[in-house]
């Protein structure tokens, strides 16, 4: 679904590149000029792409909006503990999961699902083997925790 719409999006922004002829300072120019008149400002047609003006068009309010998903997707990634420790390592390992995120969502979630599962069977076996060792009857201790699995 999130993939459908960010496609109409696109449809959109190219048919509005193609049909685009005024600018954003023209149609402000028509605005104003008809500022009193309402019968011709309801004829003003505003057209689907705006180049960027000396005020907000489509193009800074579709760049904002592209700045803030990959912010989102970027803060919301927790990714296990990195094999290597290069800072550039790190960054391109984020950098494939926020574009991942961005274009195949599922699979993220798909992916955590799946560590998930794999860190509650850790723990199933961790007690089981806990439980055969104990060897004295009074030896207190706390089972295994799936919150102490979060790290490969």
């Amino acid at each position: 679904m999130y993939c459908l719409g960010l496609s109409f999006l696109a449809i959109f922004a190219l048919a509005g590149l193609i049909a685009a002829d005024d600018s954003a300072d023209n149609i402000q120019t028509a605005i104003n000029a008809n500022q009193n008149n309402k019968t011709a400002l309801n004829t003003i047609l505003a057209p689907l792409w705006v180049s960027p003006p000396s005020f907000r068009g489509t193009t800074s309010i579709l760049w904002s909006c592209l700045i803030t998903i990959f912010a989102c997707i970027y803060t919301a990634l927790h990714l296990n503990i990195p094999v290597e420790s290069g800072w550039l390592y790190q960054l391109l390992t984020k950098a494939r999961w926020v574009v991942t995120g961005l274009l195949l969502p599922e699979f993220v979630i798909l992916f955590a699902f799946r560590q998930f599962l794999g860190a509650r069977f850790v723990v199933g076996e961790l007690n089981k083997i806990k439980e055969q060792r104990r060897e004295t009857p009074n030896e207190v201790s706390c089972p295994y925790k799936l919150a102490l699995t979060a790290y490969k």
